[in-house]
């Protein structure tokens, strides 16, 4: 009978604690700054500076129309971004800061990212820079032209899936080169190939200032 009890106890005390067991609803964000004079964009009270040119990722609690209010570091007062999120359990959210300091812009996804099977990857593009009219991107190195074309400003592709088979990972993985109308080659990219890798081209800066160029945003 002592037996049972005891056994009853513990069996009591593993359900007891089991119930309290509280799971987070949880989604992400990616903010992403192409805003060339910006002296970096912070999010609420996080300590991460998103400079122009990069991301940071960062964590939501979800189900609670979190507040999204991203500054530039130094001025508080003046937000690039101030609205709630409608945010769901694993969402994932990308803001994209576009513009000139102060008078800056935004664009928000909500991101749908797709999984692979075998040795794929994928890659999308997205064109921020204002005066580089549509783009074309090719890879360098094939003669399959192109990959995109007419991209406008302020426009984005879906995934694109992409060999990630060791020939490639082994030999640099993919070079792309963004061209504008006239065919003039506006810059060039290496892209390594990663397994099961999502990524975001983005193409930003000015081509008339000298400044355009592209970096990738990795979305896993």
């Amino acid at each position: 009978m002592k037996k049972l009890s005891a056994l009853f106890f513990v069996c009591a005390i593993i359900a007891c604690n089991k119930s309290i067991v509280t799971l987070t609803p949880l989604s992400s964000l990616n903010i992403i700054n192409t805003v060339p004079n910006s002296p970096g964009a912070m999010l609420s009270a996080y300590s991460n500076t998103v400079f122009p040119g990069s991301y940071g990722q960062f964590g939501l609690i979800a189900t609670t129309n979190p507040q999204i209010y991203v500054w530039p570091s130094g001025d508080s007062t003046h937000p690039y971004y101030n609205s709630s999120l409608s945010a769901v359990n694993g969402g994932i959210y990308s803001l994209y800061l576009i513009g000139t300091d102060p008078q800056t812009n935004t664009l928000l996804f909500k991101d749908t990212i797709p999984s692979y099977a075998d040795s794929l990857m994928g890659a999308r593009f997205i064109n921020l820079s204002p005066d580089s009219g549509p783009l074309t991107i090719d890879f360098t190195d094939t003669a399959v032209h192109p990959l995109v074309s007419s991209l406008s400003y302020k426009s984005i592709t879906s995934f694109k899936t992409l060999p990630a088979v060791s020939a490639i990972i082994n030999n640099g993985g993919y070079n792309f080169e963004m061209r504008d109308t006239a065919g003039n080659v506006l810059f060039t990219l290496n892209l390594a190939a990663v397994m099961f890798k999502n990524v975001t081209i983005v193409a930003n800066g000015s081509v008339t200032g000298g400044t355009f160029s592209a970096f990738t945003v990795n979305n896993y």
